[in-house]
């Protein structure tokens, strides 16, 4: 039996990222190929277009995260300490406030839409185009704001399947509706804008769906009380991704702009590739930091730092280990992806092959920046999670600068930009980590784990064999902090808790399962969790239930459990106040 092994947070940070990296790569092979298809059929003025109004689209997503973002921090951490009530507000609030954004940014379309074309259109040739698209996409642009802000949450409380699946019926009905409306229908580059809201429409409705089916089973209430209030502390807690996402906006916009000031029309289809290639390189990252803002979220309100430093450090390796292959690909393959975008110019795919792989690039500072953001904002480090998101937008700045200026290479720009903000990270962790007395971690900041005489944590082995040395193991810590008859209610607890799980998970011999106590001011939290199937001990019916079970439920005054991420996880607490009985079974299990 080991004193803590990561079986349980790989198993939950792998389904997790299954589902998520499906999500991520549908969506960015439905880039691709939207964007494939209108080169085919408009041409690449079209892709160039397109590629002109993604700052908009980001500014959307932006938005969005300042409304979900924070609300899925607060979320996860309401599911990790089993306030379900907490956890309805925030996502009641949530998606009230991207609906209601949405609608706003709709109703001005219009009046909006002249001016920013201008705007974002150095090369005049193409503001027709964009203009076409950006009206049609800012008139449906609440169901953008629904589906991005309802994906978030729900991926957050532990369905990213389901997200794939609504992803998956986006991207389908999305593909479809290109070729219908462009093709069939000549509506021209707007087609693609309606096809785009048409799979954006089918999404939501496969998420509210979920939502209204499953209502009971979640646990989680329509919850509109202290709305204000509650609306505030999800806008404070999702700044971070808010200032992170409108910098990703921002560079989209910066790169648009020097590229089309020294290479033109032709600059910006180099650069559509490129958005599309540091999206694919992405796919793991997103899934990492979704994975981060979920699992995270509930281990940090477990006050389970040895968790979240064993997770980080998983998701790190996944994610820049990708990126890293990502970029390998783009160097081999640029020319054939000019070609297969619509370009048949040999100046645009030979400048496609100078560029592209420097683009590609960013994927480097993306990995590390972003996961470490999330990191920061789920530990309450909301000042350097800001300054970490605007550190990219700052360094590349500078980079394009140092290129056009000096260098006389726009494209070396990636590169330097991508150096500049990770090293502008590190440094600003130094003081961070001052500021904290020394009690975080180097560069990642996540606090220091509890005292093994505050807090116990094992791995045991899914056999019946090893329960009773867990059970010694956990007695010798609880012994000293509280009554002798309260160690036993607790022991008896952690008894029949892994009895039951042995006997009712169905898996595999090598499996583990995860307890923690801890013991503070407030008393003793015992947290018990393992990846069988959904078993739920605390609400099981009495006529159902051995007398173990009946016994170990008399002690469980504040207890409460949940399933999530694949995982069943058992929450109780003993207050120091609190008097309880000693009882013993000898027929432990259902």
């Amino acid at each position: 039996m080991e004193s803590r092994n990561s079986y349980l947070i790989n198993r939950s940070l792998r389904k997790f990222l299954t589902a998520s990296i499906a999500t991520m790569a549908v969506m960015n092979i439905n880039g691709v190929v939207d964007s494939i298809l209108m080169g085919q059929l408009i041409g690449p003025q079209a892709v160039a277009a397109i590629q002109n109004v993604v700052p908009v689209l980001g500014l959307i997503s932006a938005i969005t995260f300042l409304l979900s973002a924070g609300a899925a921090i607060i979320t996860a951490k309401a599911l990790g300490s089993q306030d379900f009530d907490e956890a309805g507000s925030s996502m009641t609030v949530s998606i009230s406030s991207c609906l209601a954004f949405g609608l706003i940014i709709s109703l001005l379309s219009g009046v909006l839409s002249p001016g920013i074309s201008s705007l974002l259109c150095q090369d005049m040739t193409l503001y027709d185009n964009t203009y076409k698209y950006l009206f049609a996409i800012m008139a449906g642009s609440f169901l953008l704001f629904l589906f991005n802000g309802m994906s978030i949450l729900i991926e957050t409380i532990g369905y990213p399947r389901l997200v794939s699946f609504a992803t998956i019926s986006t991207v389908i009905g999305n593909l479809i509706c290109d070729i219908l409306y462009v093709k069939v229908f000549s509506l021209d580059i707007s087609g693609a804008a309606f096809a785009t809201l048409t799979g954006s429409l089918i999404g939501v409705a496969v998420l509210f769906v979920f939502l209204f089916r499953e209502r009971k089973a979640l646990g989680i209430r329509v919850n509109f009380a202290g709305f204000a209030g509650m609306m505030g502390r999800n806008v404070v807690m999702g700044i971070p991704s808010f200032f992170g996402n409108t910098a990703l906006t921002l560079m989209v916009f910066i790169c648009n702009y020097f590229v089309q000031s020294v290479h033109g029309a032709a600059g910006v289809f180099v650069m559509s590739i490129g958005y599309a290639m540091i999206t694919f390189g992405q796919m793991i990252s997103g899934g990492v930091q979704g994975a981060f803002l979920g699992i995270g979220g509930m281990l940090a309100a477990q006050s389970d730092y040895d968790g979240l430093r064993r997770l980080l450090k998983r998701g790190l390796v996944i994610s820049c280990g990708f990126a890293t292959l990502s970029v390998l690909v783009v160097l081999f393959v640029s020319g054939a992806l000019a070609a297969l975008f619509g370009a048949t110019d040999p100046s645009v795919i030979s400048l496609t092959r100078q560029g592209l792989p420097l683009i590609a690039s960013l994927n480097f500072s993306l990995s590390v920046v972003l996961p470490l953001m999330i990191m920061y904002q789920i530990n309450d480090h909301s000042v350097i999670s800001t300054l970490s998101a605007l550190s990219m937008l700052f360094s590349l700045g500078i980079g394009f600068l140092l290129a056009k200026y000096l260098i006389g290479n726009i494209w070396v720009a990636f590169p330097i930009g991508s150096g500049l903000s990770i090293g502008f990270v590190l440094l600003c962790s130094i003081p961070a980590r001052i500021m904290a007395g020394g009690n975080v971690g180097r560069i990642h900041l996540i606090p220091k784990p509890l005292d093994d005489t505050m807090r116990f944590d094992v791995s045991v082995p899914c056999d019946r064999k090893w329960v009773g040395e867990a059970v010694n193991k956990a007695g010798d810590f609880l012994s000293g902090k509280t009554a002798y008859e309260k160690e036993m209610d607790i022991s008896h607890c952690i008894e029949e808790l892994l009895l039951n799980y042995v006997e009712h998970s169905e898996r595999p011999e090598n499996a583990y399962m995860d307890i923690s106590l801890i013991s503070d001011r407030d008393g003793i939290t015992l947290v018990v969790k393992d990846d069988g199937i959904p078993f739920d001990p605390v609400h099981v019916a009495n006529e159902d239930a051995k007398a173990g079970l009946k016994i170990m439920k008399e002690f469980m005054s504040d207890a409460s459990y949940s399933y999530s991420f694949g995982q069943n996880m058992v929450i109780m607490k003993w207050k120091e106040t609190q008097n309880s009985a000693s009882t013993t079974s000898d027929e432990p299990g259902i």
